[in-house]
């Protein structure tokens, strides 16, 4: 069976669904995926994540939430992955997802509820950068960059490439 990423958009929404819907979450409704992946209102154009398909059919996803802020005197651009979800028999493709992610060179690659099995990430050639721990005690918050080896444990992840 042949297997592709695709970039995707709002227009992808109905045909993504699905998979969502099969994630472990009973608070979110079919509009708030909507208004949280695919409309949000501070990004004007996709891509809203990927997509993995086989022949023709969506079987994967890792939404991409993009953001861009200001910080020490310029505008640093962010992407948020969220919600990866692979089909069972197509598991052996999911890595293939985190390719367009992490061939963003200029934007900050931040997970802010990163498990820790998907934190194995973090040894594709990642350091960390820092650790702190947030105010209500909650598990450290990790930053990395995609130089580097990295650790595979946290909850809370950032990594970036690092810049010439």
């Amino acid at each position: 069976m042949v297997t592709q990423v695709r970039c995707v958009g709002p227009e992808a929404f109905e045909e993504i669904y699905p998979l969502l819907a099969r994630l472990p979450t009973r608070a979110m409704s079919k509009q708030d995926w909507r208004w949280l992946l695919f409309e949000y209102p501070w990004a004007a154009s996709p891509p809203r994540g990927w997509a993995l398909y086989a022949d023709g059919k969506a079987v994967g996803f890792i939404g991409a939430v993009f953001s861009a802020r200001p910080l020490l005197g310029r505008v640093e651009k962010f992407c948020n992955p969220s919600s990866w979800i692979v089909l069972d028999e197509y598991r052996y493709a999911s890595a293939l997802l985190l390719k367009p992610i992490l061939a963003l060179k200029d934007h900050t690659v931040l997970s802010l509820s990163l498990s820790p099995a998907a934190y194995c990430v973090a040894a594709t050639g990642s350091a960390i950068l820092s650790r702190r721990r947030a105010a209500s005690g909650a598990s450290p918050t990790r930053m990395c960059t995609t130089s580097g080896t990295g650790s595979s444990s946290g909850s809370t992840a950032s990594w970036r490439r690092l810049r010439s």
